[in-house]
C-alpha cells in the first residue's frame, strides 16, 4: 500500500512535465475572440500590462499560429504557420533532423511530418498564403466564404525540424518563421496573432495538482481585470492539470480502499487463527 501511494506521488510530481509536452511549455495564451473587429493583439502594450497585472508572470512572448496553404508547382496543401521571437524564445524546443535553425528574411524551417508529406526538403523554395481572419457577428455563425484578403509570400526551407513543448503536441505538420518576418510580411508592426506567457514553475513545486491549476487561473482573473472582454484565454496546462487532479484522487481513492479491504481481510485472519488457537 505505501509502495503504490508513493508511485502515485512521484507520477503525480512529474505529471506537469508530461502535461507541458503535449499542450505546450508556456502557461497562458491570449488572444483575440473572433466576434473582435481586430484579430491582433498589441505586443508592447499587453505584454506590459499582463507583466504587471501579476508577479508570478517573469516573460511574455509574441507569436502567430495560424492556417496557412502551402504550395510548390503542383503541390499544395494546409499547415500551421508558427512564428516565434526565434532568438529569445525558450519555450520548448525545436530538434533538427536536416539542415539549420536559421530564421532570415525570406527564411523557414518545416516540420518533418510537413517535409516527408510533400517530399519537400532543405533549399527548396515554397510559396506560403495566409488569408486575413474574417470577424464574426455576435451570436452568428462564422462568414462562409473567402477571406476578405489573402496574401502570399516565397519562402526558402533552411532546416527541418521537430517541435517539443514549443506548443500543443497535435501541431505536427506546417512551418517556423520568425515572428519579425511575419510583421514586417504582413504589415503588422507590434501586432501579433497572440501572446504566450511563463509564469514562476513555484506553483507547480505543490504535489496538488488541483492548487496548481487554481493559482495559475488566478493570475489570469487579475490580467482579465484590466482588459476588456474582446481578449480570449488559452489555459490548456491549468485544464490538463485539473484532469489529471481527478484521475489521482480517483487513484488513490483506489488504493485507500483496496488498503482498508486488505487490512480487514489480515483482521479476519488474525481473528481466526486466535479463535483456533483457543479452542
Amino acid at each position: 500500500i505505501v509502495a503504490l501511494s508513493a508511485t502515485v506521488e512521484t507520477v503525480s510530481r512529474s505529471n506537469v512535465a508530461v502535461i507541458a509536452q503535449q499542450s505546450g511549455e508556456y502557461d497562458i495564451g491570449v488572444r483575440r475572440r473572433d466576434t473582435s473587429p481586430n484579430p491582433f493583439v498589441p505586443v508592447d502594450e499587453m505584454s506590459r500590462l499582463m507583466l504587471a497585472a501579476d508577479p508570478a508572470i517573469q516573460s511574455v512572448y509574441p507569436r502567430f499560429e495560424v492556417p496557412v496553404e502551402l504550395t510548390q508547382g503542383a503541390l499544395s496543401g494546409a499547415a500551421t504557420m508558427l512564428a516565434l521571437q526565434t532568438n529569445v524564445e525558450s519555450i520548448g524546443s525545436l530538434e533538427l533532423q536536416d539542415g539549420e535553425l536559421a530564421f532570415g528574411p525570406g527564411e523557414l524551417v518545416l516540420l518533418e511530418d510537413t517535409a516527408l508529406s510533400f517530399g519537400w526538403t532543405v533549399g527548396d523554395t515554397i510559396q506560403v498564403s495566409y488569408s486575413w481572419p474574417q470577424p464574426r457577428e455576435a451570436g452568428q455563425a462564422a462568414p462562409a466564404g473567402a477571406s476578405q484578403r489573402r496574401v502570399s509570400a516565397n519562402f526558402t526551407v533552411t532546416g527541418i525540424a521537430r517541435q517539443n513543448g514549443v506548443t500543443s503536441a497535435d501541431v505536427t505538420s506546417g512551418i517556423i518563421v520568425d515572428v519579425a518576418e511575419v510583421q514586417r510580411w504582413l504589415n503588422l508592426p507590434d501586432q501579433a496573432e497572440r501572446l504566450v506567457a511563463v509564469i514562476d514553475p513555484a506553483i507547480y513545486d505543490s504535489n496538488d495538482a488541483e492548487s496548481a491549476a487554481l493559482q495559475v487561473r488566478t493570475v489570469v482573473q487579475h490580467i482579465q481585470a484590466e482588459v476588456d472582454d474582446s481578449y480570449l484565454f488559452i489555459l490548456a496546462k491549468a485544464s490538463f492539470l485539473d484532469q489529471a487532479a481527478q484521475a489521482f484522487l480517483i487513484t488513490q481513492a483506489i488504493i485507500n480502499i483496496y488498503g482498508v479491504t486488505a487490512l480487514g481481510i489480515v483482521g479476519l485472519l488474525v481473528h481466526t487463527l486466535v479463535m483456533t488457537n483457543v479452542q
